[in-house]
């Protein structure tokens, strides 16, 4: 499960990666202020997919002040970062919907052609010079045959205008809002920045704060040693140094006063030095 965390943190990172690029792409004007402007929204991007990790970190390290700075360097940078993929969204939003209205515009269109082609059909059909011509079939005179090949033209009109409302595709711009306004008491501009502004939030903290929760754990501490084991290595450290301690006052002792000295003879008696016994000399 770790793993698959770890891909879908890789992919909003890559997808934030994605918007800011893009969106800073759409805004530049040449080729230099196009690179410039994706090279300082990938770095703003990276900064947020990092720093909060690094954060954490240096505060493990005990660098609080430096904890502190990525801490608050990460907020902007997730503001900025945020705004860029609403921005990209809402862009790519408005671009999509344009496409199908014009797409629904233009089968409305093709409706109104054939409505009107057809509405022209049945006027000409009420002339009556229909019934004198059987409907067109024979005319007899130069008024009639003109009666009846502007009939024609206009079934020919009909003809046209139904076959380019069946090619007209059907589109119906933004149904999901249209959705939404059947559900939610809110206007069409809320709604529609709620639906941007939402996907890009969340991308941005699973890229950000996802980075953050399937990192490697920061300089792990040694673990702790039972009290009794603790208390145990301190006795033998105290004891050892006693023991050296003891033996450096012996081997001093030894060579610098003679075996018979009064002032050996009084350390011997103290409490608190235990001295071997020092066999006499002949």
């Amino acid at each position: 499960m770790i793993g698959l965390a770890r891909l879908a943190v890789l992919l909003a990172a890559g997808t934030t990666l994605w918007f800011n690029g893009s969106y800073a792409y759409l805004k530049g004007d040449g080729l230099t202020q196009k690179m410039g402007l994706i090279a300082l929204a990938v770095t703003i991007d990276l900064a947020k997919c990092t720093f909060l990790g690094a954060a954490a970190l240096t505060w493990n390290d005990r660098y609080r002040l430096r904890a502190f700075v990525f801490a608050l360097l990460w907020l902007p940078a997730l503001a900025f970062s945020t705004f860029c993929g609403f921005s990209f969204i809402t862009t790519n939003r408005t671009t999509s919907s344009a496409l199908v209205a014009g797409k629904a515009e233009q089968r409305v269109r093709a409706q109104d052609d054939y409505d009107r082609s057809l509405a022209d059909l049945d006027t000409a059909k009420q002339s009556p010079n229909w019934h004198a011509t059987a409907a067109c079939t024979a005319p007899k005179n130069r008024k009639q045959r003109d009666y009846c090949a502007s009939v024609a033209s206009l079934e020919e009109a009909l003809s046209t205008a139904s076959a380019k409302l069946g090619s007209a595709p059907t589109f119906k711009p933004d149904p999901e809002l249209t959705t939404l306004r059947a559900v939610v008491p809110l206007d069409t501009a809320t709604l529609t920045f709620i639906v941007s502004a939402v996907p890009a939030f969340l991308i941005e903290l699973l890229a950000s704060l996802g980075s953050y929760a399937v990192s490697p754990r920061f300089a792990r501490k040694a673990p702790e040693m039972p009290a009794e084991d603790v208390s145990r290595l301190r006795a033998g450290w105290w004891r050892r140094r006693s023991e050296c301690s003891s033996a450096a006052r012996s081997v001093a002792l030894e060579t610098a006063l003679p075996p018979t000295s009064p002032e050996l003879a009084a350390l011997a008696k103290s409490p608190r030095i235990k001295l071997p016994r020092v066999a006499s000399k002949p």
